[in-house]
């Protein structure tokens, strides 16, 4: 059984996909055939559906699996709501002592953005300590993006003695070879990823903070509604990439990873001069799951460069062999790159951040190909001995 999110956006799709994939491979060498059950875990409590993961019916149903693996994002986060044991899937410690079947919360995300409260670290350190108790059946595991550290800021080194650190599931993303209308033969297609979610945390502002800007292009008016730093990070990008544009034959290609990615870049393309924003842009649609992770991410591909601000826009993108530059909003992405030993990122909030971003784009965009997929290969088969390692912890547990 896989607990995740499985409907969702084409992050999570990717991350899923590319576990099973690698954990099927790695159990047929090892002799063990696999079958996936997928449980979606926004129908369930304290998500969007009714169904509870804390009922005997769960419970029962949890006790055919030979295996339960919960993963597919960053499922230890800060909010309130998962009071039992301050996870996505809240198992109460009662149901973790009925559940016989082995446990794996696999390449778990904790993620905590500036000036917001972790709740219930006590809750969490709980299922840490109860899974130290428990490691002949019960594996927890965090993705390569510097979670660990900031976990064990958290909670303390002595709850972290049986956390192990893997890399996330999107760096064996698998894609479809698929038409993308949004690519301009003979440009160099330039995709840009931007997270509309958690403004006032991704961008430093103080969340009653807002400015309202009236933006003249061409002769029409936008209205714009906006955070103040967010307006100002968005328009430095908008006149680097448009500097850019005079060395460079660019197409830009808008990637909305989600809905709430819609607002945000409409707004950053009102900040784009008219004749650019009308003849060198476009925006690809807004897909869901495994399915549309595939097709996404093939377009990904068959971009010559992206900058990003998700983390699986990065993370698929370097898997690809695509050059991407790290837009962090979250310490998620430079945990991420220093894992990589890679510094292709820019913080949003530094002060210098227009002259960092035009600084690291020319550098990707003049970087050597063949040295770079060096790198890359060498950095994923290091990455796929840790996944296999630590999938081979697991079959030890059935």
């Amino acid at each position: 059984m896989q607990i995740a999110s499985h409907n969702t956006n084409i992050g999570d799709g990717a991350n899923i996909d590319g576990f099973q994939r690698t954990f099927l491979e790695d159990a047929r060498n090892s002799g063990i055939e696999v079958f996936f059950h997928d449980v979606e875990i926004l129908d369930f409590l304290p998500h969007i559906g009714k169904k509870d993961f804390n009922s005997q019916e769960f419970i029962d149903f949890a006790n055919q699996m030979d295996l339960i693996v919960i993963g597919g994002g960053g499922f230890f986060s800060a909010f309130p709501r998962f009071k039992n044991t301050g996870c996505h899937v809240d198992f109460t410690i009662n149901t973790l002592d009925k559940i016989k079947a082995p446990i794996v919360y696999y390449a778990l995300g904790f993620g905590v953005y500036y000036q917001q409260k972790y709740h219930n670290t006590d809750r969490l350190k709980v299922l840490l300590e109860y899974s130290q108790k428990n490691k002949n059946r019960i594996l927890i595991s965090l993705r390569n993006d510097g979670s660990y550290a900031r976990m064990r800021d958290h909670l303390g080194n002595d709850s972290m003695r049986e956390v192990s650190v893997i890399p996330d599931g999107g760096f064996y993303v698998r894609t479809e070879n698929s038409y993308h209308p949004e690519i301009t033969k003979d440009k160099i297609n330039f995709g840009i990823q931007l997270a509309g979610d958690k403004a006032s945390f991704r961008f430093k502002e103080k969340p009653s903070l807002y400015k309202k800007v009236i933006n003249k292009v061409g002769g029409q008016k936008f209205e714009i509604i906006s955070h103040e730093n967010q307006y100002r990070i968005l328009s430095d990008m908008a006149f680097v990439i448009n500097e850019l544009r005079k060395d460079y034959n660019l197409n830009v290609v808008i990637i909305p990873h989600i809905i709430s990615d819609l607002k945000i870049s409409q707004e950053f393309l009102s900040l784009l001069p008219l004749d650019f924003n009308r003849y060198d842009c476009s925006v690809s649609s807004v897909l869901r799951g495994r399915p549309g992770s595939r097709h996404q991410f093939d377009l990904y591909k068959n971009l010559q460069i992206v900058a990003g601000m998700r983390f699986h826009a990065n993370v698929c993108s370097y898997a690809l062999g695509t050059p991407v530059l790290g837009l962090v909003s979250h310490d998620q992405l430079d945990g991420l790159y220093n894992d990589l030993s890679d510094d292709s990122y820019v913080f949003l909030s530094s002060d210098n951040f227009k002259q960092e971003i035009n600084s690291k784009l020319n550098e990707l965009l003049q970087e050597n190909p063949d040295e770079r997929a060096r790198k890359v290969e060498k950095n994923l088969e290091r990455l796929r001995k840790t996944t296999s390692d630590f999938h081979q912890r697991i079959f030890k547990l059935l």
